[in-house]
């Protein structure tokens, strides 16, 4: 066994990467120490590197290493077996690990040197196929693993995909948590894939597995790709969904349910702290994780906004649970802060909510607290989002969808946010198809993506894309289709994945009590008439209520703001000029196009504040990545 010296149960959250096929595709083996790394973010307390072959097949994996528990190391990685015919690199958090090992050392009379979770990952990988190894396995995880004895290699994403994997399968099969580290460590070259850039300024986000790199893909939540050593073919399997997962939801169970998933988590050696907004999700996992330890808590907000809604909520947590809350300003320039995510986000993701996620990390790490908690989930999970309103009265909303079309011709202010929820719902409502669910949240209509990527076809393929994803699968009810669709998309390829970055890229760990594979399968299968059946999300809302007091749930939802417009009005006139005239930018966008979506919001003829945040965004990306365009 590849071994430090100490005795501490090591876990971590990393930055992994590999290669397998041929070294002289890449760059690999050049980087001596985390530091130089192009992931170093990711784990800057330890770097190693293994490099292996078999039947002239290359093998290299490196790992970069946050310690959260012990800083020995007997848990540095890539972690092997005495003989080196097996080793992984793995980036995650294992819950169930110690009923893991007493099952391998029982049964199988698996002896353990250390006591970390990443051994208990390498002895299962050892003693079980992949598939059962995937079927015991509670947490959050990424991780590549070899086994030279059967000549296959295994690429693993988790359940909901809380962590990323990335990967390119062209002379050779390179996987990464990051794709910079693809195209820097595996020679991969930056090229935009124009048949889903359509699909980017629909969303300001592309699914999952797709990215807007030509010949980079996100490895979907709950798939893992085999690799035979001696073939070099490469096949993708799905372990889970969450459909199919069958779980039996009883709401009478939720406060055991959450107690137990909460607590699965609270495990550390180093501060543990969590992001509170004051919101439903995030109290409810203060409320559990506090029946244990004390805990500090962070939370973001603009002091110049009045207080009010779930920022009240801190003050009453902080009195009833015993919570150190506090709350800051930041006076870092949030813009700064946007345009370096674009760098640490790796894919374009027009969403300013990248901002307080970092800036938030930020804050716990000069804390020199490592570990977070949030309540991210709770809306996929019990139907929180607006929008599902609208999706669970389509059927007599639809016919009222010329009215809906009046009223938003007709409302008179152009900066109301109710003017713009109006005309996504009526854009909806005249196609209420699968595919149309996220015009619900869209900026840009069909046709100016149309116009802006000369790509008559892009909706087309957007279309059969969300249809093959629902294909074969039987739901509770029609609106669960839709929550299914938040779950893969908005979930896994928009909020964990901005999350995860944003908090990486200052070596923070956030852990998503609400997205244990156990709980989100049972709850995803409760009928959605009755999460909606007092408002949005009512099961999470009445536990709450009991727990702590209905006072608690009675508030409209209210993050931290940034302010698009004023950023587009003051700081960013030049760089939008330059944008027009970059020859880049013009072979991916029509300028023409974009200049009048600039024109009439500055004119004043339309709010389109967020369609040119998403062009600048994409424009920030092309220029970071140094990305060809045809």
């Amino acid at each position: 066994m590849y071994l430090g010296g100490v005795s501490e149960w090591t876990q971590s959250m990393c930055g992994i990467f590999g290669l397998l096929g041929s070294l002289d595709d890449g760059e690999v083996g050049e980087t001596e120490s985390s530091t130089n790394d192009v992931t170093a973010h990711r784990g800057p307390d330890d770097y190693d590197s293994f490099v292996t072959s078999y039947d002239g097949t290359d093998v290299y994996l490196d790992h970069n290493r946050l310690s959260i528990i012990g800083l020995g190391p007997q848990g540095r990685q890539p972690f092997r077996t005495d003989d080196d015919s097996i080793a992984l690199v793995y980036n995650g958090e294992i819950y169930n690990y110690k009923t893991l090992k007493e099952t391998l050392a029982t049964d199988h009379d698996c002896e353990f040197e250390t006591t970390t979770d990443t051994e208990v990952l390498l002895k299962a990988y050892q003693t079980w196929d992949i598939d059962r190894v995937l079927e015991e396995l509670v947490g959050m995880f990424a991780f590549g693993a070899i086994n030279l004895d059967e000549g296959v290699a295994h690429v693993v994403r988790d359940h909901l995909g809380v962590k990323p994997v990335y990967y390119a399968n062209g002379e050779s099969l390179l996987f990464g948590s990051e794709a910079k580290a693809l195209l820097q460590k595996g020679g991969v070259e930056a090229r935009l894939d124009e048949n889903v850039l359509g699909e980017y300024l629909a969303n300001f986000w592309v699914h999952e597995p797709d990215t807007l790199f030509e010949d980079i893909a996100k490895l979907e939540a709950g798939h893992y790709l085999t690799y035979d050593l001696e073939t070099e073919e490469v096949d993708k399997t799905e372990y889970w969904d969450i459909v199919d997962d069958g779980g039996n939801p009883d709401v009478s169970e939720l406060d055991d349910d959450l107690e137990t998933v909460v607590q699965d988590q609270l495990v550390s050696d180093v501060p543990l702290g969590m992001y509170l907004s004051g919101g439903i999700d995030s109290s409810i996992v203060a409320y559990h994780a506090t029946n244990e330890q004390p805990l500090t808590a962070l939370n973001l907000r603009n002091d110049t906004e009045e207080v009010s809604g779930e920022y009240q909520n801190l003050e009453r947590l902080a009195a009833q649970l015993d919570i150190g809350v506090e709350s800051f300003d930041p006076d870092a320039s949030m813009l700064d802060v946007y345009r370096q995510m674009v760098y640490h986000m790796d894919e374009p993701i027009a969403d300013p909510a990248i901002i307080p996620a970092n800036l938030l990390a930020q804050e716990a790490r000069e804390r020199d607290t490592k570990v977070m908690l949030s309540g991210m989930g709770g809306d996929e999970l019990f139907a929180g989002y607006k929008r599902m309103r609208v999706i669970s009265n389509a059927d007599w909303l639809a016919p009222l969808s010329p009215l809906v079309s009046l009223a938003h011709r007709l409302f008179p202010s152009r900066d109301s946010r109710f003017r713009r929820n109006l005309g996504r719902v009526a854009r909806f409502l005249r196609d209420t198809s699968p595919s149309n669910y996220f015009s619900l949240a869209y900026y840009f209509s069909r046709q100016e993506i149309t116009n802006l990527t000369g790509d008559n076809a892009w909706y087309d393929r957007y279309r059969t894309k969300i249809n093959d994803m629902l294909a074969n699968r039987e739901f509770v009810d029609d609106a669960q289709r839709y929550q299914y669709l938040d779950i893969r998309g908005y979930l896994a390829s928009h909020n964990l994945l901005y999350m995860d970055k944003a908090s990486m890229a200052d070596s923070v760990e956030v852990r998503v009590p609400l997205l244990d594979h156990r709980f989100a399968g049972k709850y995803f299968n409760l009928p959605t008439d009755e999460k909606l059946a007092d408002g949005l999300k009512t099961p999470l809302k009445d536990h709450l209520a009991d727990a702590l007091g209905q006072e608690f749930v009675g508030h409209d939802k209210q993050g931290f703001s940034f302010p698009v417009e004023d950023y587009l009005e003051d700081d960013l006139r030049d760089d939008l000029r330059t944008m027009l005239n970059d020859d880049r930018f013009a072979r991916a966008i029509d300028t023409q196009t974009a200049e009048q979506i600039l024109d009439d919001h500055f004119a004043g003829r339309a709010d389109n504040g967020m369609k040119i945040w998403a062009l600048y965004t994409l424009w920030l990306w092309l220029d970071t990545f140094d990305v060809a365009v045809k």
